[in-house]
């Protein structure tokens, strides 16, 4: 029973989050049954709750209401007689108000997390890891196929700014999301980068978002997302950079970038091969990621020679693919060029449409969920029922519990 139960929660949990993107989950708990109830299984709530809360326990972002401890203690001075799974008014209204706490607060925390940043174009702006992130979606996705999408970075105070708007319109214009979270003054730490990989599940695991992400860093963000890559090559449809940081002894230089390192000076410079990108580049090699950078050659801040050139000099002898513009008379400045570049968009475009959609897990889970349908319908109090009705829809489910009140869930196959 507990087996078909999980699969079951997993089942509707990635249905939820796939239709459901910008929506906040909440969970309520199954309330329990009385002893000598008719047709019931007393104790059956708490194992069916116990299931859930193992699934949800991959799903951090579910809000988890317990109205089973609740009403437990004051079962007998709730329902409205022994053995009756109803409940009288004031169990009624004990319940109804925790419900309306609960999504009051929620609502709270994401009023509280959208004040936090303001981004060019309307998205969620939410909490990985207790950092500020954001996922602005493309308003038509085709039903049932992973989104591709922009990892963009630094996503600093104030950033991605108004610049970026043109290039996140063409990128949501050919059905593309763009994402990113704030990782601080990171400068491509292992935190940073354990932050990154937190967002990477939430948004691939949980938000329907595809396998492989294609990385757009300007400026310091370089250093975020290409020592991520190095770590993830399998995750990475290909990579785009506006004047990026590539070498860390370049910029910020290693007596500044050491803090965030947990390290003095010496001890990152006597480790630099391992959190420096231009040194760790035979992953991305090997797994054929392309690169475009676009550069200006009077960049004093972040020089070409040192990183966008140093870094092409280093992929092109392991034999990766990368193709550097650089822009004559420019330097590390906001030069509208930067941000209206056909070329460098339509590369994004291009790479990040190529990754063919696998099947999205909330698929693979109905496909176990069939296999255990005549086996949940064997059990002793009906847990789950699906029957199977034409054209698009796949069927309708009915979630039994043990009080009593079914819940219909329609899904479709588009």
């Amino acid at each position: 029973m507990t087996r078909v139960t999980k699969v079951m929660a997993a089942f509707l949990v990635c249905m939820l989050f796939s239709d459901m993107a910008y929506a906040h989950l909440i969970f309520a708990a199954t309330t329990p049954v009385p002893p000598a109830s008719n047709g019931r299984i007393a104790g059956d709530a708490a194992k069916f709750n116990e299931a859930a809360i193992e699934v949800l326990k991959d799903y951090p972002g579910i809000t988890v209401n317990d109205l089973y401890g609740l009403t437990k203690p004051k079962q007998s001075q709730w329902w409205t007689r022994p053995g009756d799974v109803h409940y009288n008014t004031a169990g009624k209204n004990a319940q109804g108000n925790s419900v309306a706490r609960v999504i009051l607060e929620v609502l709270d925390r994401k009023d509280t997390a959208g004040q936090e940043k303001n981004l060019p174009i309307k998205g969620e702006v939410f909490k990985i890891e207790d950092r500020t992130a954001f996922l602005i979606l493309p308003e038509k996705t085709k039903s049932g196929n992973l989104i591709p999408w922009v990892w963009y970075a630094p996503t600093l105070k104030g950033l991605p700014g108004k610049a970026e708007k043109w290039m996140f319109d063409r990128f949501l214009e050919n059905g593309i999301a763009i994402a990113g979270v704030d990782v601080g003054e990171s400068y491509g730490s292992p935190k940073g980068r354990a932050v990154y990989s937190a967002l990477y599940k939430e948004l691939v695991e949980k938000r329907g978002l595809a396998k492989k992400a294609s990385l757009l860093a300007r400026s310091r963000g370089g250093l975020m997302l290409y020592n991520w890559a190095a770590e993830n090559p399998e995750s990475v449809a290909c990579i785009a950079g506006i004047y990026p940081v590539c070498n860390l002894s370049s910029y910020p230089g290693l007596g500044r970038a050491c803090g965030a390192y947990g390290m003095t000076k010496e001890q990152l410079a006597a480790k630099l091969t391992k959190h420096n990108p231009i040194d760790r580049l035979a992953p991305l090699a090997r797994a054929k990621v392309p690169i475009y950078h676009i550069h200006g050659d009077k960049d004093t801040l972040v020089p070409l020679d040192k990183n966008s050139a140093e870094l092409k000099k280093r992929y092109d002898k392991l034999g990766g693919k990368m193709t550097l513009e650089v822009v004559k008379g420019q330097g590390h400045n906001m030069w509208s060029g930067w941000f209206h570049s056909q070329e460098l968009v339509k590369f994004v475009i291009t790479h990040a449409r190529e990754d063919k959609p696998k099947e999205p897990d909330r698929i693979v889970l109905e496909k176990q969920f069939r296999e255990l349908h005549m086996e949940a319908r064997r059990l002793a109090g009906p847990l789950f029922w699906l029957h199977g009705e034409q054209e698009r829809e796949v069927g309708l489910a009915y979630l039994f519990h043990p009080r009593g009140t079914g819940h219909r869930i329609r899904f479709s196959q588009k």
